[in-house]
């Protein structure tokens, strides 16, 4: 838990630039763009997981990647990417996205056996760096940030801030034992931490048995 604590510390050194100036919305268009240190959309393109998402929210599990989450009502087509082999961070990567039809994106990246660039097993600190490109790469800055722990999972959550405008990211890092996990939320609009299908998006992950 230390270490988690200490980890977090990182985000304040971010080199801020507005949100306007770097802005690759993950929606349905652009879910192959979520590059990450190494993408897992380079070996494949996105595939529809599912056509349903948009009237109700519904409860989605994804067996591959080993959880289930709260997918909210608009979100459109549910787009899946997967690398075909191993990338620098990962034996394997997995992303689901799907964008909100009023502006708010949804996102799940899964790092299968997650490891560094040098070959070291995922920690803190590793989860911590992956939030931190996020951060960077939407341009927003922190405003609120806690560390995660229960059970098996630890990991990092992160409001993050436009400092020039109204958008807001919502990221929160997860490290299951060599398996990490990126949840994230995004808005141009603002509102996004008082939205409530996008705390039930987060609430909800699941780790399946």
């Amino acid at each position: 838990m230390r270490d988690l604590i200490l980890a977090t510390m990182l985000l304040t050194s971010l080199l801020l630039v507005g949100c306007g100036n770097d802005q690759e919305v993950e929606g349905s268009a652009k879910a192959s763009r979520d590059t990450g240190q190494a993408s897992a959309a380079q070996d494949s393109t996105p595939t529809l997981a599912d056509q349903n998402l948009t009237d109700d929210g519904h409860v989605r599990s994804h067996a591959s990647a080993g959880f289930s989450i709260y997918w909210p009502g608009g979100c459109g087509q549910l787009l899946e990417s997967s690398s075909e082999g191993a990338t620098d961070n990962a034996a394997k990567e997995q992303i689901y996205t799907c964008e909100h039809s009023t502006g708010i994106g949804f996102s799940v990246r899964h790092y299968h056996r997650a490891q560094t660039r040098d070959g070291l097993p995922a920690s803190p600190v590793f989860v911590v760096d992956l939030v931190e490109h996020q951060m960077k790469r939407y341009g927003v800055r922190p405003d609120r940030q806690r560390p995660l722990e229960g059970g098996a999972i630890q990991g990092v959550e992160v409001h993050g801030v436009d400092p020039a405008g109204s958008g807001e990211v919502w990221i929160r890092g997860l490290l299951v034992g060599t398996e990490v996990y990126i949840l994230k939320a995004w808005s141009n609009q603002g509102g996004l931490f008082e939205n409530v299908e996008a705390a039930d998006f987060f609430h909800s992950f699941q780790l399946l048995p």
